[in-house]
């Protein structure tokens, strides 16, 4: 092969460069297939997409929360069950 810049102004004799300085190591290894984690830990802050405003009809202590936070609902499902005791009390002394 003829000198060239590909080769530094070196001759290529056999496939290997003779004389070239500063050549890179290099490895060569074979190719196979291994398992790739799927989990990528980041660090950061979770905004939601959308939001709704929930009010009760009349003020109360909640009892029991029938949802998980993160949960989807629809309208009209029951998210949370309030105390009834002191609504009872009312009634009976009114």
């Amino acid at each position: 092969m003829a000198d060239g810049p590909a080769t530094g102004g070196a001759a290529l004799s056999g496939g290997a460069a003779q004389g070239v300085k500063n050549t890179p190591a290099v490895r060569v290894t074979d190719v196979r297939s291994r398992p790739f984690p799927r989990v990528v830990r980041v660090q950061g802050s979770l905004m939601a997409d959308e939001q709704a405003v929930v009010g009760a009809k009349v003020a109360g202590r909640v009892q029991e929360v029938k949802v998980d936070l993160g949960t989807v609902v629809q309208r009209g499902t029951e998210i949370a069950l309030l105390d009834k005791s002191e609504f009872e009390l009312r009634v009976r002394e009114a």
